[in-house]
């Protein structure tokens, strides 16, 4: 605990930028588009990963790389595109959060790199997840819902945190 308390709020940051930002951009997302869209979307993250450790980091990135990066931008916009439903209303303001959760993914690998790379891994995990969950907390309280969800709705939510998420951290 006390390597986590030492840099609480490098975690905290690390916390909003990797999971709870994102993730909640991408529900927001898929308020208004599909789940293929938006796991589209999220196939850009290595892209801005690699732009953000450039600008950032001072990545080098090959002449093979940035023709890369392009390609997969331009195919990724085109595929998009073509998505039916990609017209549809609300559907502009859900492709743009998808893309800025996925920037913020690729924001938060240069994070944890420029401020973790020294610590354990299980270390950083526990850390970003626990930053997200204490930033979510008044999120949580203020949209409380009025009755109780049900047993059914507690263990799926419990087990899509425990499993999903922070098992796969």
């Amino acid at each position: 605990r006390r390597p986590l308390l030492e840099r609480a709020g490098a975690y905290l940051v690390l916390g909003l930028i990797n999971t709870a930002i994102p993730f909640t951009l991408f529900s927001f997302a898929t308020l208004s588009i599909n789940a293929g869209l938006a796991s589209l979307l999220n196939a850009t993250t290595p892209m801005f990963g690699a732009l953000i450790a450039f600008a950032w980091l001072g990545e080098r990135l090959s002449v093979l790389r940035v023709v890369g990066i392009c390609i997969g931008f331009v195919g990724i916009g085109l595929i998009v595109a073509t998505q039916s439903g990609a017209g549809a209303a609300g559907a502009p303001l859900g492709i743009a959060a998808g893309l800025v959760a996925s920037a913020l993914y690729g924001l938060a690998a240069s994070y944890a790199r420029r401020h973790f790379q020294d610590r354990p891994p299980l270390e950083v995990a526990a850390g970003s997840v626990g930053g997200a969950s204490i930033a979510m907390l008044p999120l949580a309280a203020w949209a409380w819902p009025e009755s109780n969800p049900g047993a059914a709705a507690w263990g799926s939510a419990l087990g899509l945190g425990a499993l999903c998420t922070a098992l796969a951290y």
